[in-house]
């Protein structure tokens, strides 16, 4: 009994501390988050949940009292969104090498098959075929198999 009532005074302070926590942060454009916690900061901006969702704020669009308050520093903002734009770009850089790679690899067919029908190992089969793939055969155990293999003769009889 007496844990289930520390418990409570303990769950009771931390959600006291929890409110406290949360503000309403207004920009200078006028725009106000209500019940707005600090989730991250970063050098450019501080990163806010509010009661409508998630927003990130450049410390340049937030009021100079919460710029003083987290330390902003304008030089220190400008060379980390340099480096996170270099990052960018050379991710979009190495996704393009890997798509002209793709591209070039990878052949389109010769021939165009009849939506009903698929080549499997160089024989002609319906979509309709019952066989196990090759990834599943070894998950399946052999009572099952043997069902699906006379289902597939019955059809096909």
């Amino acid at each position: 009994m007496k844990k289930r009532i520390l418990f409570g005074v303990f769950l009771a302070t931390l959600m006291e501390t929890y409110i406290c926590l949360a503000e309403d942060v207004t920009n200078t454009a006028g725009v106000i988050y209500s019940n707005a916690t600090v989730f991250k900061v970063e050098p450019d901006g501080i990163t806010y949940k509010h009661s409508n969702g998630w927003v990130k704020l450049n410390f340049e669009d937030l009021q100079p009292d919460i710029q003083t308050k987290f330390n902003y520093d304008p030089e220190a903002a400008a060379i980390y969104q340099n480096k996170k734009e270099e990052a960018q770009k050379k991710a979009q850089e190495e996704n393009d090498a890997l798509r002209d790679k793709a591209k070039q690899t990878i052949k389109p067919a010769d021939t165009k098959l009849p939506p009903s029908q698929s080549v499997i190992k160089g024989h002609w089969v319906s979509r309709w075929d019952i066989r196990p793939k090759p990834e599943f055969q070894r998950l399946c155990d052999a009572p099952f198999m043997l069902i699906l293999l006379a289902i597939n003769k019955m059809r096909l009889e």
